[in-house]
């Protein structure tokens, strides 16, 4: 088997937590530094680093001689509370690493790849067989986030929906061929699952999420608070941060100039014979979904956050007040508005990366994550989508597909035999997507309700039946 060479790369972590809590994850044995002790506990002392980039390649200079391979760093900023640890980097040697959630520290775990490949995490051995890379990009790209283990929140078996999400896609979209594949993942698909998936699909093609792409905003928040949200993990937080604005960034940097999303469980049920790409552009449109989603909004900070914005930067309302009582942004609130925020259901998208790419809207983004709140309290990147698209564009640019049946529900576990979320809606050129909605509203005790145009849906999206 052909061997690549690998190039290293770090994924970087600076969460903040409350002052005084305990960090007994990773700065429990830092002493060590202060005490002369060289190493213990799975953490070495590396010596003293000026900066994190600094500390990251001590470590992995350490990592051929040392037994263990240091996979991880540690890196305690000169502001550290205790003098003798100032700038002190740590390599970690415990085979189960946890990132330093501290304002005066900087982590981050070595992962390896060869032209954004695989390799399995918290590995020394930096080689492996070469990713397939498309030869000449597309102008468009189909992106998948993938797992190959069990959701770290649903639960569900990721392996198993993401290849009933290929098939269907492979099946039903007869241009798929006319767009690059990208399967985005943390390193936890060996070359043997990669070519099994790229079996019979030429243009599907895996990238190793890593560098900024996949980590905390790159500057500490300006508030210390412990992480509320701690029913979801913080890979669910990347996640939500990567699709409102990162995978933007990566597909820019990669040449592309549109983005269609599909979720590891987002089903294509009915044929679509056009590309969709082309109908985006043919029609000048910026961005385009199938569902929506109402999203329940328990105080009034989304909203207040957004009047802020809007009034700080003097911009015009354009469509943020649409689904309100009220348009105008010193009445955008829970009272004009609801406890429940209209969004784009954006599991399946469409949009052009320049939008996303506009300074207007990345610094717009940059209020967003200097806020903190995707970490600190989760809100959705359906939340952000539905943000750029009342802020920055026109009614007529946005396009709300209908024609096809698409499927996106979280079912609840441990039994998956309940829909906690998420909806089945039928196509309009779909003969039988009303029959299959009902169906599947049989299997999970659902009552399908028909729209205005005839198809059937079911599920919950917390919608009032005129914005489906």
């Amino acid at each position: 088997m052909a061997t690549a060479s690998w190039e290293l790369v770090w994924e970087v972590h600076n969460l903040p937590v409350r002052p005084g809590r305990a960090h007994i994850d990773v700065l429990e044995h830092v002493q060590l530094a202060g005490s002369g002790s060289r190493s213990g506990s799975g953490y070495v002392f590396l010596g003293r680093s000026g900066d994190a980039e600094t500390c990251a390649n001590l470590s992995a200079a350490h990592s051929p001689v040392d037994p263990d391979a240091l996979h991880s760093f540690v890196w305690l900023l000169p502001s550290f509370g205790r003098p003798e640890l100032r700038s002190a980097c740590f390599g970690v040697t415990a085979t189960r690493w946890r990132p330093a959630y501290h304002t005066k520290a900087v982590s981050g775990r070595r992962l390896c790849r060869a032209q954004q490949s695989h390799v399995a995490t918290h590995t020394h051995d930096c080689t492996g067989s070469e990713a397939a890379q498309p030869a000449q990009r597309a102008s468009d790209t189909i992106v998948v986030l993938a797992q190959n283990v069990a959701h770290s929140t649903y639960g569900r078996n990721s392996r198993r929906t993401l290849e009933d999400c290929l098939d269907l896609l492979y099946r039903n979209y007869r241009h798929v061929g006319s767009a690059d594949v990208l399967l985005f993942h943390n390193g936890d698909f060996a070359p043997a699952d990669q070519a099994s998936l790229r079996r019979g699909r030429s243009n599907l093609y895996f990238e190793l999420l890593a560098d900024e792409y996949w980590r905390t905003p790159p500057y500490y928040f300006e508030h210390e608070k412990e992480l509320k949200a701690t029913k979801f993990a913080l890979g669910y937080r990347h996640m939500i941060r990567w699709w409102a604005r990162m995978v933007f960034q990566r597909a820019h940097a990669l040449g592309y100039g549109w983005v269609m999303r599909m979720d590891d469980d987002s089903q294509l049920l009915s044929e679509v014979d056009y590309d969709l790409f082309a109908f985006m552009r043919s029609r000048q449109l910026q961005y385009g979904y199938r569902l929506v989603s109402c999203e329940p909004i328990k105080h009034g900070s989304y909203y207040r956050m957004l009047q802020r914005y809007v009034m700080m930067h003097q911009l015009p309302a354009n469509q943020l007040g649409a689904h309100c009582s009220r348009s105008e942004p010193q009445h955008f609130g829970a009272l004009a508005c609801g406890r429940a925020v209209w969004g784009v259901y954006n599991n399946f998208f469409i949009a052009n990366v320049s939008l996303w790419m506009d300074a207007r809207v990345q610094r717009f983004l940059d209020y967003v994550d200097h806020t903190g709140v995707i970490y600190l309290y989760n809100w959705n990147d359906i939340l952000w989508h539905t943000a750029v698209i009342k802020l920055f564009l026109p009614s007529d640019s946005v396009h709300h597909f209908r024609d096809f049946t698409y499927r996106h529900a979280t079912l609840k576990p441990p039994r998956f035999q309940r829909v906690s979320w998420g909806l089945m809606q039928a196509g309009t050129r779909d003969p039988n997507g009303s029959r299959a909605v009902a169906d599947w509203a049989s299997r999970y005790r659902l009552a399908p309700v028909f729209g205005k145009d005839g198809t059937a849906r079911a599920g919950y999206n917390n919608c009032p039946a005129e914005y489906n």
